[in-house]
């Protein structure tokens, strides 16, 4: 049996994808809880634009309509001698195959006090902890410092907060957008930069003059070396792997689960996918929605060529621009390469689409 480690959006994609190219796979999908959170609307919860609620797919439904076995709790140990996946409540599941799909998870400990101090609304626990602390303080000046792996959803957070000030009854409150590793200007480059700046000020946040989040204090962080006040500071965010046990010659060192070009771990018949695996270099693309869908297929194959004693194909270099967009309080900015294609609204109107279309295809 095929276990997949991991109710998000690779291991949903994942199990789908097997069962859609070979119906008599049995497949179990473990999840520690009963929905798929669909993390690129996060942003939304914070600045009341989506309720969490909004943000949940049944995994149930899926797994009637596909046919695969959902188990709801949580991995506790894998045992890979024995192929043996260990839950909380004592249950195991044994497999033949092992596909690790646990995503990533907020590096709090990186910044000193953040642990303690900080929000980190790319988790969806602390999404709804820091919509509730907005309304409970009714801060006067927020702090959303954005860089390390994922600077676009840290800038659509601040743009939104910004533009929803007077529907949430705080048209005073300041945001101000700090560049958390000091790398913004050298990962876009000018033309983006200008962009970013120009949409940050139509939709009513600041960027800092001073980079570099050293600290979260008491009193609000340490921007560039200096103490700066701020009532409520949100990180979006450096990264880490999930910690399930795993070897830690099986880790990179910010425990994402190594890889090679086919998707397969040093371990016989096991594989990591989505944000969970660290790729080689050569293969390895931004940890996006996009790019899951655009490599399930090729996963699936793999993962089933395996089953059967067959070889497995690597992946192929991207030689395709880098494309990305930013939301930033209504107003997108899509990038090429980090060259401005295209702003406006036309853009969000087509994400808007995907968005829907998506869940359409798994509510």
């Amino acid at each position: 049996m095929l276990v997949i480690v991991g109710g998000g959006f690779a291991g949903l994609e994942a199990a789908i994808q097997i069962r859609t190219l070979r119906p008599t796979c049995d497949v179990a999908l473990i999840s520690a809880g009963p929905a798929l959170v669909y993390k690129p609307w996060l942003i939304y919860v914070p600045a009341g634009r989506r309720r969490f609620a909004e943000l949940c797919v049944p995994l149930a439904a899926m797994a009637t309509r596909y046919g695969f076995q959902l188990i709801e709790h949580r991995v506790d140990q894998i045992d890979l001698d024995v192929q043996r996946v260990r839950l909380a409540n004592g249950r195991t599941v044994d497999y033949s195959q092992l596909l690790l799909a646990t995503g990533s998870d907020a590096d709090r400990n990186r910044i000193p006090g953040a642990d303690e101090r900080a929000f980190f609304p790319c988790r969806p626990d602390d999404a709804e902890r820091f919509a509730v602390e907005i309304q409970r303080r009714k801060p006067n000046r927020i702090c959303v410092a954005v860089g390390w792996d994922r600077r676009g959803p840290g800038l659509e957070l601040a743009g939104w907060l910004a533009a929803r000030r007077k529907r949430q009854g705080l048209p005073d409150m300041e945001v101000v957008v700090v560049d958390g590793d000091g790398r913004l200007a050298d990962h876009y480059g000018a033309e983006a930069m200008a962009a970013i700046r120009s949409a940050l000020r139509r939709s009513g946040a600041t960027l800092a003059t001073e980079s570099g989040l050293d600290a979260v204090t008491g009193s609000g962080a340490v921007v560039g070396g200096k103490d700066t006040v701020f009532d409520l500071v949100a990180i979006v965010a450096p990264l880490c792997g999930v910690n399930i046990g795993l070897p830690a010659d099986m880790l990179d060192e910010r425990g994402f689960i190594r890889v090679d070009d086919s998707f397969a771990t040093t371990r016989r018949g096991m594989f990591a996918f989505g944000d969970a695996a660290a790729l080689p270099s050569k293969v390895a693309t931004s940890k996006t929605m996009v790019s899951i869908r655009q490599r399930v297929a090729h996963l699936a194959t793999n993962v089933l060529a395996d089953m059967d004693g067959a070889p497995l194909r690597p992946l192929e270099p991207s030689v395709a621009p880098h494309q990305s967009m930013s939301n930033i309080g209504g107003h997108a900015i899509v990038l090429s390469d980090n060259r401005v294609i295209a702003q406006g609204r036309l853009p969000i109107f087509r994400r808007w689409l995907y968005d829907q279309s998506y869940f359409r295809l798994r509510s």
